[in-house]
């Protein structure tokens, strides 16, 4: 085979399996919750350790010859699980998807595994094209997700995997029936057959599946890369609703009926009455609806969902009319405005759309300590952040952080700022919390009170007038805000504020969440069976091996690549905002100036060495760069903002390519140990993957940070042991 086919392949198989696994997250966000994707996409990439440890293990699957069969069988897999898909999220059969998922990143582990087997001396040129193609997948995820269904896109991405099993042998039968029949299969999906799930049939309920099995009619749907939107219909009513991915639903208001005064949130524009109102997720609209019912003259909105902005604008011209939209995260927004509003209004922020790296995106540091500093600060001296939450645990959290963010910015009697009261109308009585630049005095709050009482409002906490426990000891001195929290936690209940490091806010266990336990068990495990490794007999023999600390070596390289990218594309969000635009980006930089790198590194003298030291450099003083510049560059345009931080992360990007390769390199007289040390990488990009969540979860991305840097440490440290020269 020559050596631009072997490229050539390599980059197709890489390219369909990243562009796959982004598609898969699309597909199953509809039918499950964020929590449980994670779950399948960290079982699901396990698969690629997996194939690789069979590489390792039978000799007779890394033939040259086999591999046109194993891209073949990741295109066909994939293909099946895309089929699939829809009819699983109808039955309760979750170990079911979590083992078919796994089957196409087994097979092309299994066939990238068998590539650096048999050219480990060409592993620099190899890892170039991997990391390419990954790179590219990442890339034309935005594109086709924006014109195709998740499901096209993903039958696109198993078309990749088929060319490369081309490309490997184009004689090949089962390369050539991969080939016609995933091009039959996106034919027939573009077609307009759908081949996602029902919404009315999950069997994950969730509430856009409640509002279908009662009778609602599915009006339009819509989706890109962030999330899918469902417009829908309420026949006894005739109100109209947004949906994203079936969880986060808005009402739609077709007319500024005085109705709507009953809505609590309206409870804010009649305190203020504001002259300027910012809105953060404006959703269907009918916060809008509220400004201009309340006389508000500027309304301006940021709302990540564009897809969902468009349907709204769609079924009625007064939804959204006057009203400024900007289809970006709120802080980045008002960063970008840097003009003083009498209101911002928070009503129901929650997205819960999955993404590609799980817990690392699901919140979008809107509730803050930080994010509540800067909508204060955002304020006119009489503004006021008003936040429509869901129940009393969201109500406590929140108010802790204001109370955190208003201790931060001087207030002497924080209390003092606050107003809190309820609307018990609905099945789910929902509260709304106030908090005001200046310290409300008591003719104020009185007013304040009576407006929420002639609604039939239940009023929580008034200052200077009414505290219910536990917030009268609060606001009486008799206890600090750290004995609440730790009172609550005694009941197993997390009501600390949230910090942009770990922002997790709708995370109100203490510990771990339970389905994110088992995974971080089963990570643990990985970890000392992978210490066990390195001083016992394994695959990799100490005894004969040139390199005694390979196993460790490679399973840190493989734990602290997936932690350091997750570490940077939180950090990275925060400048960016929007999470769709900043994982793509940073995932892309990454993965392309890795592979430049991987090139470099050929020409290093003991790359091993010095790469993971300025691995451990380089990334300490982005971090530190980017929390004193990140304020520098907030005012910028988005464009300016993505390119500075491409370039920004370029030195890391490259530097993270020479690790991997150079030690493949290592073990060219040894296939079998090539293909086990691409299997210990693999295995651990998983659990590394499962620890950095938790430790983001548990003590915040500090935490995740540094486990990634201890992991390039250990590879330092390893690449001591080496008996020949790197």
């Amino acid at each position: 085979m020559s050596s631009a086919r072997l490229l050539g392949a390599t980059f197709l198989l890489s390219a369909g399996t990243l562009l796959f696994e982004v598609a898969l997250t699309r597909l199953l966000s509809l039918g499950y919750y964020s929590g449980f994707v994670f779950t399948v996409l960290s079982a699901a990439l396990l698969g690629i350790g997996l194939g690789a440890a069979a590489a390792a293990a039978w000799p007779a699957l890394r033939q040259p010859g086999r591999l046109p069969l194993w891209a073949a069988l990741a295109a066909l897999s994939a293909a099946a699980v895309t089929a699939a898909s829809g009819p699983l999220a109808a039955t309760s059969l979750p170990l079911l998807l979590i083992i078919l998922a796994l089957l196409p990143f087994a097979f092309s582990g299994l066939a990238l595994s068998s590539i650096f087997s048999l050219w480990p001396q060409h592993s620099h040129r190899i890892y170039w094209a991997d990391l390419l193609g990954a790179g590219s997948g990442t890339m034309l995820a935005l594109p086709l997700l924006a014109q195709l269904s998740a499901a096209s896109t993903a039958l696109t991405a198993t078309l990749l995997s088929a060319g490369a099993a081309l490309l490997f042998s184009w004689r090949s039968p089962a390369a050539l029936a991969a080939t016609v029949m995933t091009a039959a299969a996106l034919l027939f999906s573009v077609s307009g057959v759908s081949l996602g799930p029902d919404p009315a049939r999950l069997a994950t309920v969730k509430p856009l599946t409640g509002e279908l099995q009662a009778g609602a009619e599915l009006l339009a749907t819509r989706s890109n890369a962030f999330a899918r939107s469902d417009l829908i219909r309420r026949p006894a009513t005739g109100a109209h609703y947004l949906y994203l991915d079936g969880a986060a639903g808005s009402f739609v208001p077709e007319t500024d009926a005085a109705g709507l005064r009953s809505d609590i949130g309206y409870l804010a524009f009649e305190a203020v009455q504001p002259d300027s109102a910012f809105l953060l997720g404006v959703g269907g609209g009918l916060d809008a609806a509220l400004a201009r019912l309340a006389g508000t003259g500027r309304i301006v909105a940021a709302e990540l969902n564009g897809e969902g902005i468009s349907l709204v604008r769609e079924l009625s011209d007064s939804a959204l009319s006057d009203t400024e939209i900007f289809i970006d995260e709120g802080r980045s927004v008002l960063r970008q405005l840097a003009e003083p509003f009498d209101l911002i209004f928070l009503s129901h922020v929650i997205t819960q759309a999955s993404d590609l790296r799980g817990f690392a995106l699901s919140e979008a540091s809107t509730y803050t300590t930080e994010a509540f500093t800067e909508y204060l600060q955002s304020l006119t001296p009489e503004g006021m952040l008003a936040i429509k939450l869901y129940d009393e645990l969201t109500l406590s959290r929140a108010l802790f952080t204001a109370w955190t963010a208003l201790t931060q910015l001087g207030a002497q009697q924080p209390g003092n700022h606050l107003f809190a009261a309820l609307d018990q109308s609905s099945s789910a009585p929902l509260p709304l919390l106030l908090v005001s630049r200046e310290p409300l005095d008591r003719e104020q709050a009185i007013r304040i009170a009576r407006s929420a009482e002639a609604r039939g409002h239940a009023l929580l906490y008034i200052p200077h007038l009414l505290a219910n426990p536990p917030l009268d000891r609060l606001a009486e001195g008799e206890a600090t805000l750290e004995q609440l929290i730790s009172e609550a936690a005694a009941g197993g209940v997390d009501l600390s504020p949230v910090r942009d490091s770990a922002p997790y806010f709708f995370q109100f266990e203490t510990g771990l969440p339970q389905l994110i336990l088992p995974l971080a068990w089963a990570a643990a495990g990985l970890v000392v069976l992978s210490l066990a490794l390195a001083v016992g007999r394994s695959v990799l023999r100490r005894r004969t091996a040139t390199w005694p600390a390979a196993p460790l070596v490679f399973g840190a390289l493989g734990a602290g690549y997936i932690a350091l990218q997750l570490s940077i594309i939180q950090r990275s969000q925060l400048l960016l905002g929007h999470p769709t635009l900043t994982l793509t980006l940073v995932l892309a930089t990454l993965l392309l100036g890795g592979g430049f790198g991987s090139l470099l590194g050929r020409r290093l003298r003991r790359p091993l060495l010095w790469a993971p030291l300025l691995i451990i450099i380089s990334t300490v003083l982005w971090h530190v760069l980017m929390s004193a510049g990140g304020a520098l560059l907030a005012g910028a345009t988005p464009p300016v903002r993505a390119l500075l931080l491409c370039l920004s992360l370029l030195p890391i990007a490259l530097l993270l390519g020479i690790p991997l390769p150079a030690g493949l390199r290592q073990l060219q007289a040894e296939p079998p140990r090539v293909a086990a040390a691409w299997a210990i990488n693999g295995v651990h990009s998983v659990s590394g993957s499962i620890i950095a969540v938790s430790l983001a979860l548990l003590y915040g991305q500090q935490a995740a940070l540094l486990f990634a840097l201890a992991c390039y440490a250990v590879v330092l440290l390893g690449s001591l042991r080496l008996r020949t020269t790197a």
